[in-house]
């Protein structure tokens, strides 16, 4: 799923937007393969599964 994002808008809110694009697409591969979503968190990295 691509998710066209808006032309107008603060630099910030554009990387923003870019930012949780890419995190949906992460989350969509990782369903589909069947693997953990690997974040730094709490100081240290953290294997979540994709739901």
């Amino acid at each position: 799923m691509i998710e066209t994002t808006k032309t107008n808008g603060s630099l910030p809110e554009k990387a923003d937007a870019a930012f949780e694009q890419a995190a949906r697409k992460v989350v969509e591969r990782a369903r589909q393969t069947g693997t953990p979503v690997v974040v730094w968190e709490d100081d240290h990295v953290t294997e979540l599964p994709p739901e």
